[in-house]
Order: structure tokens, then C-alpha cells, then sequence
């Protein structure tokens, strides 16, 4: 096996596109090219014909779209894309804060569970009551086999990951 040379390639400083690699041989099937841009010039959409694999930013900055990703198959850049459009379309969710209670045996309880966000549904963590999952709103009445502290716990969500979680006591007496 002969001895590998590396490539050396001049670069322009006048060219605003300059080839860098053309694929075969230099390499197996990758294009490379030089971007020369003025300050403050954006690139716009760019392409390599399905090619691009790697961008170095020899100065200033750069960022890098999550638009047309049908052909990406870089898995991690593919992963903080989708993270970002999750960010990008959904609310945080902030569940107010929920007071401690004190509740009597056979006197019924309501409380309306108040958050912020989107699309939000309601999870309760106790087997005292069911929350209803669209309102929020908890509604019961202690039996005596309740009488007790109780810790508990209630999720707010949505159907794109967002979520927050509360905890309250409620302390049935008789």
C-alpha cells in the first residue's frame, strides 16, 4: 500500500464560491466547497446536492435551519431540531400554587385546579378523588374511612411532553 499525501487546496480570498472537493477521488462521494461572505450576508438556502456532511465556520458565525429536513440523516441534529419545533409550538405549563386543606367528613369538597398552557389535561396521584382530566376541577365528599393527612399529588400536561407537577395535603378530620 502506497503512502497516503495529504491534499492541499489554496484558499481564494476573492471567489464568493470556491470548490474545495468534488467528490471522487478525494474522497468517497463527499462535496466540499468555500463560502465567502461579506458582513452581515446570509448564504440563504444551500445545498450540495444531498450532500453536505460538514460546515467549518473559519470566521464570524454561523447558524444552521432545522427547514427541509427530508434529507437529513444526522440523527443528533435531527433530535435537537424536533426540540426545538417542540419549544417553538408548545406553552410551558405552570400549575398554580395549590393551598393546604382541611376538610370535614361528609362535607363536600371543590377546588378547580388552575394552570397556564395549551391543551392542558389533569392527572391526580391519590385515590381520595378523580380529578377531571379537562377541567381540573376536584370535587368529593370525605367518608369517615378517609380521616387522615394526605399528601397529594397533581400533574398538568399536554400532549407534547410539557408538564408540571403540584403537591398539596389534605387533612380529613371528623
Amino acid at each position: 500500500m502506497g503512502k497516503l499525501k495529504p491534499l492541499v487546496i489554496k484558499l481564494s480570498g476573492d471567489e464568493k464560491y470556491q470548490r474545495l472537493l468534488s467528490g471522487r477521488p478525494e474522497t468517497a462521494g463527499f462535496r466540499s466547497g468555500l463560502v465567502n461572505l461579506k458582513p452581515k450576508e446570509e448564504i440563504g438556502q444551500h445545498s450540495t446536492k444531498e450532500k453536505e456532511e460538514v460546515l467549518v465556520i473559519l470566521n464570524g458565525k454561523a447558524e444552521v435551519s432545522c427547514d427541509n429536513l427530508g434529507l437529513v440523516d444526522d440523527v443528533i441534529f435531527l433530535t435537537e431540531c424536533v426540540e426545538a419545533r417542540k419549544k417553538e409550538f408548545s406553552n410551558e405549563i405552570v400549575i398554580q400554587d395549590i393551598p393546604n386543606f382541611k376538610i370535614k367528613v361528609g362535607e363536600e369538597f371543590y377546588y378547580d385546579i388552575n394552570a397556564t398552557g395549551k391543551n392542558i389535561l389533569f392527572e391526580d396521584f391519590t385515590d381520595l378523588f378523580e380529578i377531571d382530566k379537562i377541567s381540573g376541577m376536584v370535587l368529593f365528599t370525605p367518608k369517615i374511612e378517609d380521616v387522615g393527612l394526605y399528601p397529594v399529588w397533581i400533574r398538568a400536561y399536554d400532549l407534547v411532553g410539557n408538564e408540571d407537577l403540584k403537591n398539596f395535603e389534605m387533612n380529613i378530620t371528623k
